[in-house]
Formats: C-alpha cells, sequence, structure tokens
C-alpha cells in the first residue's frame, strides 16, 4: 500500500489545525468591542437600555439604514461604535437631513478603535466635532495592542453635564482635535474637550470620547448622572433609538454580523487547502485493486414461474387449457389438412390415424380439455390436464415442422 498520499493529508490536517489555533492565538490580543445594545457583556449596552425602560422612557431600536428615519420625528438616535457595518454615503446625507429638521443625535465612540465609520466621521467633522486618532500603546514584549488607559474627566457647567457632576471615567487618549468648534460638555484633567455639542439645522448632535454608555463603565464616577441627562435633555420627550442596524442585526444578512474579515480570511484559507487535498487524492488508489465482483445471471425459468404465478392468480387456468386445445387443432390442421373445427372425438380419431398414437388416450384428454372450457377447473386438476395434453401434442407431431 503506498502510504505517501496518506502522510501528506496529515501533514495538510496539521496545517490546517495549527493555522487555526495560531490564528486564534494572534487574534486574542486585540479584542474587539461590541457595544450593542442587546449585548450583556461588559462592553455592551444593555444594562442602560434596561434601565431607561425601568425609568420609564420609551425605547426602540433602529433595525433598518438611517433612511428609515424619514418615518420617525422627535426622537433621539444613539450610535455607539465601532460599528459592524459601513456607514454608506447615501445614509449619511439623509442623516444630515433629518437632523436638519430637527432630530437628536449621540455619539458615544469607544475612542480605543482606529476602525472608525467614515460616513459618519464626514458629517462629525464637517460640523466641528472632530476628534483625534487613538494612539495605544504597545508591549513589545508580545506585539499586542493593549487598550488605552483611564483617567478622570471633570464635568463643567456647560451644556447638559450640570455643575454636580465632578469627573466622569473616559479613556484618557481620547480627546477633541484643535479645529473642535462644538460646545464643550466635558473637560479632561489637561483641558482637552472630550464631550461636545454641535448644531445642523434645528437638530442636535453630541458627542462623547469613552464608552459612557457601557456596562464597564456606567457607573464609575458621574457617567451614569451625564448619560440619564444627556439622554433626558435629547430626547425632548420622544424615544430614544438605539442603532442596533449598523452592529449587524435586521436587514438581509443578519445571520452574518459576526464574521470579520479575520474569520472570513482563515475559512477562505482553509477552502483552498480543501481543494488542494482534493486535487492530491482524486484519482488515487489507496489499498490494492480489487476485481469487480459479477452480478449472477437470472435463468429463463423466473420469467416463466413469475407468468405461471400470475396466471394462476388471475384465474387464467381455463383459458389457458383452451388455447391448448386450439393450439392442438391448429396444428393437426398445419401438419395433415384437418378441420380443426371437428368435435374432440373426430379430431382425436383423424389425429390417431395419421399418427400412429392410441386413439383412446388422445379422445380421452382432448374431451376432458373440452368439457373444461365450460366449468370451474381446480389447480390440480388444470395441471394435471395441462401436462397430459402436452406430451400427447409431442408424441402425435413429434419433431415434425407443421406446414405453412
Amino acid at each position: 500500500m503506498n502510504r505517501r498520499p496518506l502522510v501528506i493529508l496529515g501533514l495538510l490536517l496539521l496545517l490546517i489545525v495549527g493555522g487555526a489555533l495560531l490564528g486564534s492565538w494572534l487574534g486574542g490580543g486585540t479584542p474587539v468591542r461590541f457595544p450593542s445594545s442587546y449585548n450583556a457583556g461588559p462592553e455592551g449596552l444593555l444594562a442602560f437600555r434596561l434601565l431607561l425602560d425601568e425609568l420609564a422612557i420609551p425605547v426602540d431600536t433602529l433595525r433598518e439604514p438611517w433612511e428609515a428615519l424619514g418615518d420617525i420625528d422627535g426622537s433621539l438616535l444613539v450610535v455607539s461604535t465601532p460599528l459592524q457595518r459601513p456607514v454608506r454615503r447615501e445614509e449619511s446625507a439623509f442623516l444630515r437631513g433629518w437632523l436638519s429638521g430637527g432630530g437628536r443625535l449621540l455619539v458615544v465612540d469607544d475612542a480605543t478603535t482606529s476602525e472608525e465609520p467614515s460616513g459618519l466621521n464626514e458629517l462629525l467633522d464637517e460640523i466641528g466635532l472632530q476628534r483625534t486618532a487613538p494612539v495605544a500603546e504597545l508591549d513589545m514584549q508580545t506585539l499586542t495592542v493593549e487598550r488605552p488607559a483611564t483617567t478622570a474627566a471633570q464635568g463643567t457647567v456647560a451644556g447638559p453635564a450640570g455643575s454636580d457632576v465632578r469627573e466622569i471615567e473616559l479613556h484618557a487618549d481620547g480627546r477633541f482635535a484643535a479645529e473642535f468648534r462644538g460646545v464643550p460638555l466635558a473637560l479632561s484633567g489637561d483641558g482637552d474637550v472630550v464631550a461636545g455639542e454641535a448644531r445642523v439645522g434645528r437638530g442636535r448632535v453630541v458627542r462623547v470620547l469613552g464608552p459612557l454608555l457601557a456596562r464597564d463603565r456606567l457607573v464609575e464616577g458621574g457617567n451614569l448622572q451625564l448619560a440619564l441627562r444627556l439622554v433626558e435633555d435629547l430626547r425632548g420627550g420622544g424615544v430614544v433609538l438605539f442603532d442596533e442596524f449598523h452592529h449587524g442585526y435586521g436587514g438581509r444578512l443578519a445571520g452574518f454580523r459576526r464574521l470579520d474579515r479575520a474569520s472570513l480570511g482563515w475559512a477562505s484559507v482553509q477552502a483552498v487547502v480543501v481543494m488542494l487535498l482534493y486535487g492530491l487524492a482524486r484519482g488515487r488508489r489507496f489499498g490494492p485493486p480489487r476485481i469487480v465482483p459479477e452480478s449472477p445471471r437470472r435463468s429463463s425459468l423466473e420469467f416463466v414461474h413469475s407468468m405461471a404465478s400470475l396466471y394462476r392468480r388471475a384465474g387464467f387456468g381455463r383459458q389457458m387449457l383452451e388455447r391448448m386445445g386450439r393450439r392442438f387443432a391448429r396444428r393437426a390442421r398445419l401438419s395433415w389438412g384437418i378441420d380443426e373445427n371437428l368435435p374432440a372425438s373426430r379430431l382425436a380419431a383423424a389425429a390417431a390415424a395419421r399418427s400412429g398414437v392410441e386413439e383412446s388416450r388422445l379422445a380421452n384428454t382432448l374431451q376432458a380439455v373440452e368439457r373444461a372450457e365450460g366449468r370451474v377447473v381446480g389447480e390440480r386438476e388444470m395441471l394435471g390436464l395441462a401436462r397430459n395434453l402436452a406430451r400427447l401434442e409431442e408424441e402425435v407431431f413429434g419433431g415434425n415442422r407443421p406446414r405453412s
């Protein structure tokens, strides 16, 4: 037996498993936060959503693109990053129109990832709420990205933050850019703006740099007071809408919301390896040749037995005897010119005279067959008559061929 293909298959299988484990290990140092209002994890917003519901604040979910906001008035749209779906330019343009008509938007940035929604950032940059790119601290030993450290930021009397909100826990590296033109709502200890507000027509936009609404930061310092006051001030008595469409929920491909580029890449690699395995193994024999056994031939008697069984179940005995009698008379006519319509006794006498067979035997059998045509014949009697007539037919005609 050739073991080389088996060794190749084993090595390729080990390569697939090792690659998957290596990819899982390399990806473990860069966790991706999933700030969804359905997520009960530390980075999720489910706790804040349930709190709003307990406070009798109307809460709803947006499972469609931002074009669906055209049918919703007097509401607050909450968008928390990072997003799982990109923001289309058409959505960004529609959001601008919705805000100009009086809509309100609360953007809560995670401030730990460089993957930002370009469509949303373009709008925020235009209205003066630019932010700086996060600078992650690198551990040169493991070469994995660590999360930026956190620090306290003092609240200001500007906007809805309130003078009694003394400190909030946000990411230390999160700050607005020098081109910031909005209204500051919170400042860090270094004087950098970490939360600001801007106007778009009759609408309002607030951007907070940090997971303000996430469960792992909600009860730190005055985060909860700031979050509740922001929501109450911005919604204006309307509904609080949590954007879940851009986190992967809803739409036509909702089941693929958690598929990222890394998982799709590894799946593609495994598909290529499987194709290579198929190409190497195709047409190869992994053992000694084996002779294909011939299937047993069927006997012609099987057809005879089957037809006989069908005739017997259908009660076709009398018809068979009648046909055998007609065949005897037809062969007598073809062999010697005897009238085939003669009665059984006269037909037997004529056939006996020409063949030399005993007339009494031939007459008794032909008369018995003639009498059986008008009555019910048992299987045993039918079989005996058929056997006798076939034997006499062989004796009378022998190997003589009937004349055409």
